[in-house]
């Protein structure tokens, strides 16, 4: 093993205990046994290293002037650009940028990148073909699923809804032999599907505008559509009470309960009698004489 004198620089054996050349003395010799075998094995594995990465380098070189004689390898560019086209547009991307790095390296003497790049577009080219065979076959289940769900008839319980102004809900039975959804058009109609799937709750929200409006709520399957319409007045539409006349006799105090039906918010009495009293309560009259 050879070392380098600190005074003269000169390479001599490790084995003297002063250099040769000056007579400088060679600190490793004073040094146990252990240290000195320990730096032997250093300088042995750093001349491996050297000459491992000698010959890989002769057979980088050797391989480059194979790859030179072999000619310029193939592009794939044409497979690349179908693949992104027909196949995987993000995967055939990187595939046509190899491709086109191929002759490129090629010509400016880098044999073994352009066959490395020729690989690549290759592998990439084929990767793009496999996705979209996969890509196809998913989108074909799912059109199968897609259609063999698709309802060939809706029928519907009810298709026209008209209500007052209070706040309103009924249940719609749907018969279908397809899987449906249920949308509406505004905010103060709801629609939520049953748990057993055979009918949806129709919600109506309270009226507090005094306006008339429309809306409408569709249940779709697929291409296949019903739609229910819906109507709520703003007022109003009917007051009734259980009597329109009362008679009392004389000589005592009479009290009656008058039922009142309407599909209003609120209602009031307008006019009172001259005697007696009127009042309302929740939902009917009390009558006091």
């Amino acid at each position: 093993m050879e070392r380098i004198c600190n005074n003269c620089k000169n390479e001599y054996s490790i084995e003297y205990g002063v250099c040769p050349f000056c007579g400088e003395k060679n600190d490793m010799y004073d040094k146990d046994k252990s240290t000195l075998d320990e730096y032997r094995d250093l300088v042995a594995d750093e001349q491996q290293d050297f000459v491992e990465d000698d010959k890989k380098k002769q057979e980088e070189e050797i391989d480059e002037e194979k790859l030179k004689e072999q000619g310029c390898p193939k592009t794939y560019l044409m497979e690349s650009v179908l693949a992104t086209i027909f196949c995987c547009f993000p995967v055939g991307i990187f595939g046509i940028i190899n491709a086109n790095r191929v002759e490129s390296l090629y010509r400016n003497g880098q044999y073994k990148k352009a066959f490395e790049s020729s690989q690549k577009a290759r592998k990439l080219f084929i990767a793009s073909i496999i996705t979209g065979i996969i890509l196809g076959l998913a989108m074909i289940i799912w059109g199968i699923v897609y259609i063999s769900n698709q309802a060939t008839y809706i029928n519907l319980s009810e298709e026209y809804i008209s209500t007052g102004p209070k706040e309103f809900s009924r249940t719609i039975d749907v018969e279908s032999d397809g899987k449906w959804d249920v949308e509406f058009s505004s905010p103060w109609i709801s629609a939520s599907k049953n748990k057993n799937g055979k009918g949806f709750l129709l919600g109506i929200k309270k009226n507090t505008t005094g306006e008339y409006r429309t809306g409408w709520v569709t249940i779709s399957s697929g291409s296949l559509q019903a739609r229910i319409a819906v109507e709520q007045n703003g007022t109003a539409t009917y007051l009734t009470a259980d009597s329109t006349q009362l008679r009392y006799g004389q000589g005592r105090v009479y009290s009656q309960k008058i039922n009142v039906q309407t599909d209003g918010i609120e209602w009031k009495i307008k006019k009172r009698p001259d005697f007696g009293s009127i009042e309302k309560q929740d939902d009917y009259l009390r009558s006091v004489l």
